[in-house]
């Protein structure tokens, strides 16, 4: 029996994020994936107005789970924002799959952002 319950806790562990039940009363969870070489502070917001907040160091990797319905075609806005609330990044993209972020250094020393959304 524990054999049996320890491989029904793995497999729920391993489930891809696209299996979820999106929508009022289910969780919406997602992951972020930071590449830049400097922590990035994010926001996921839901077409209800829900919105998760998070702060992801560099070359790290972070789940977070939110109340609230995505769009009509299961798109959250995604976004990348300064230290002074200023947006520095922008897309519509899926949660099923982890969102990338992605960092660059500019020759004036400055930060150019990316994600590949989808």
């Amino acid at each position: 029996m524990r054999r049996l319950s320890l491989i029904v806790l793995l497999a729920l562990i391993a489930a891809p994020a696209a299996a979820q039940r999106l929508g009022p009363g289910n969780p919406s969870c997602y992951e972020i994936q930071n590449t830049a070489a400097v922590t990035v502070l994010t926001h996921v917001i839901m077409e209800s107005g829900e919105r998760s907040v998070a702060r992801v160091a560099a070359g790290s990797r972070e789940r977070h789970c939110m109340a609230g319905q995505p769009q009509a075609d299961r798109r959250v806005t995604f976004r990348v924002m300064s230290t002074f609330g200023l947006v520095l990044f922008s897309c519509q993209t899926l949660i099923d799959r982890p969102i990338v972020v992605l960092g660059a250094k500019k020759a004036d020393d400055s930060w150019e952002y990316d994600a590949k959304c989808r």
